[in-house]
């Protein structure tokens, strides 16, 4: 029975490394369509978590895609490593959080930076795509001194953070960092235009409202 768990633990995350790393060749390909960001200008705009570096194009060329690709080709090979020790060994046999730790790890360590690609018919969020009908809002908030992010990196200081809420069981939302009101206006005109609204959340003494067109 354990053993049977485990498989399902393994096949889980196997199941996940590929969705994904179809979903960051779509991506690529549906890159070459985005409305927003198409210049040099604007992808220096938005800032991703975490290392708070520039976003790049999405391309097989970039650095991030090469390690979905051979991270998730790895990934696979130590999966299957890790299956043949649930069954013909004894080493996992009490490793619960172990094991769920190492599938966790494994899926971390291939997942794409973050991104935020405004197309024509929806959006692609850390190198998956949305459509708009997923999509349910978009916040703000200002990086001012009592905000959490406040204090990480130079560069987001006073930026704006943008969360995209999707509709779904969780809510769950991605976010990148928008580093000017300029082109977060941009960013929330082009949402507006295709139907999604949102909000300028205020506990963080953040800017007024900002509408969408």
């Amino acid at each position: 029975m354990l053993d049977l768990i485990y498989l399902l633990i393994f096949l889980a995350g196997m199941y996940f490394l590929l969705k994904h790393w179809f979903n960051v060749k779509n991506a690529v390909i549906l890159s070459q369509t985005a409305l927003y960001p198409k210049t040099k200008d604007e992808y220096s705009s938005l800032l991703i978590p975490n290392e708070w570096k520039e976003m790049e194009a999405i391309s097989k060329n970039t650095r991030a895609y090469q390690i979905v690709k051979w991270g998730t080709a790895a990934a696979m090979i130590l999966m299957g490593w890790l299956i043949w020790m649930v069954f013909f060994t004894d080493w996992l046999e009490y490793a619960y959080l172990n094991v769920i730790y190492m599938v966790l790890v494994i899926m971390n360590f291939v997942k794409h930076q973050g991104s935020l690609l405004i197309l024509p018919e929806g959006l692609v969020l850390n190198g998956s795509y949305r459509s708009f009908k997923q999509i349910k809002r978009y916040e703000v908030e200002k990086i001012t001194l009592s905000h959490p992010l406040y204090g990480l990196h130079a560069r987001i200081n006073n930026a704006y953070k943008l969360s995209i809420i999707q509709k779904n069981l969780f809510g769950s939302h991605h976010y990148v960092v928008v580093e000017d009101q300029e082109h977060l206006k941009r960013i929330t005109d082009l949402l507006g235009q295709h139907g999604i609204h949102g909000k300028t959340r205020k506990d963080y003494l953040a800017v007024g409202e900002i509408k969408s067109s």
